[in-house]
């Protein structure tokens, strides 16, 4: 009885070190997504940017104004996987040719994109089979 009594108290001891650990250690996710929350286009060319949100099939804003190499942040508050594409052209609702993108976001993720291409209105786009045809599209003006 007293060995089965002083195993229980160590094997609590182990436990919480455990837990312990696991909640400091977590930096990993953090690190990744903190700097989305921050203003866009800090490290990029023109200095200015935009942050995006994608959800369940929408972009906000789906308007978007920026300068030709201002870096747009796309997070994903979604349950799905999405992405935002530039293609060419304004009618976002036709496929045309891809001028730049990121890559799919995991929900509760982001990634950066530096809008390195002409200045014009173009399309934003989320690329995922059905996703522009349930609505996630809109403009983006280059300047």
């Amino acid at each position: 009885m007293r060995m089965r009594s002083l195993r229980i108290p160590s094997l609590l001891a182990v436990v919480v070190a455990a837990g312990i650990a696991a909640g400091c250690g977590g930096g990993g996710d953090d690190e990744t997504t903190t700097p989305a929350n921050e203003p866009a286009g800090g490290g990029g060319g023109g200095g200015g940017g935009q942050i995006v949100e994608m959800t369940e099939y929408e972009f906000i804003p789906n308007d978007l104004t920026v300068k030709q190499g201002d870096a747009v942040t796309a997070n994903n508050g979604g349950k799905l996987e999405h992405n935002l594409t530039i293609e060419e052209g304004s009618d976002a609702e036709k496929p045309s040719k891809e001028l730049t993108g990121t890559p799919n976001v995991q929900p509760d993720d982001s990634a950066k994109l530096a809008v390195d291409v002409d200045p014009g209105e173009h399309s934003i786009v989320c690329t995922i089979p059905g996703h522009r045809e349930l609505g996630m599209v809109g403009t983006i003006k280059v300047e």
